[in-house]
């Protein structure tokens, strides 16, 4: 079984708390802290958060401010989300996998062979979030947006993955729970590892395969893939 068969999928979270209750600044009116889990000059970064911001900035004519972040910037992946909830910063991009049992509804989206591409993977998930099959999930903040990457493929530092079988006692990288789960029940030892960290653990030998998108490999070290825009309720 060739290794771009095995493919699954993790998520990403863009939170907010959309309120005019954000520390005021001399040049404008609000603003909004934009915590992120991608670092600087990545395609991500670079290609969606910051044209973001800066539509928001500019459609408001400089009454908002949005004070985006890179990855640390504010916090760390993993807390992203109890931050927004908090109201410690306004908006963040983070990832479901990052807080264990805390979506459960949206996890469906990580099983195996769901989707073919990220554009029928972001309408099923926006179709299932517009039913109200995802509310649970997101009750203490307002979604802005949902969206899936491409499904993850298996990348292996150098043993080829020709059964299932092989498998068995791999190390490999993780991003979330749910495909965890999946990777055990072929026999691999998953293993959580932050988007940041991806580069360094497998320049150390302690992974030995990584579930991870094609694409993002080729424009960073440290992308996403099933994602999501929320905000809070306040």
């Amino acid at each position: 079984m060739p290794a771009r068969t095995m493919k699954q999928s993790t998520a990403i979270a863009l939170l907010g708390l959309v309120a005019l209750l954000a520390t005021p600044a001399s040049a404008a009116e609000v603003v909004l802290r934009f915590g992120s889990i991608n670092t600087e000059n990545t395609a991500p970064y670079d290609q969606v958060l910051l044209p973001f911001a800066k539509a928001v900035e500019e459609e408001s004519q400089g009454r908002i401010e949005v004070a985006l972040k890179p990855l640390g910037g504010y916090g760390k992946p993993n807390e992203l989300f109890t931050m927004v909830e908090k109201g410690t910063i306004e908006m963040a991009a983070s990832v479901q996998g990052y807080n264990p049992g805390r979506f459960p509804q949206s996890s469906v989206m990580e099983l195996p062979l769901m989707f073919e591409n990220s554009i029928a993977g972001t309408e099923a998930m926006m179709k299932l979030y517009k039913e109200g099959l995802l509310d649970k999930d997101y009750a203490s903040v307002k979604v802005l947006g949902l969206y899936v990457l491409p499904p993850y493929p298996i990348f292996t530092t150098g043993k080829q993955i020709q059964s299932v079988r092989d498998f068995r006692g791999l190390r490999m990288r993780t991003p979330s729970t749910t495909v965890g789960v999946a990777l055990a029940k072929l026999g691999a030892v998953p293993l959580g590892i932050p988007l940041n960290m991806i580069g360094d653990t497998i320049a150390s030998g302690y992974v030995d395969a990584i579930a991870y998108g094609w694409d993002s490999t080729t424009t960073t070290r440290a992308s996403p893939a099933r994602c999501c825009l929320i905000s809070s309720r306040s």
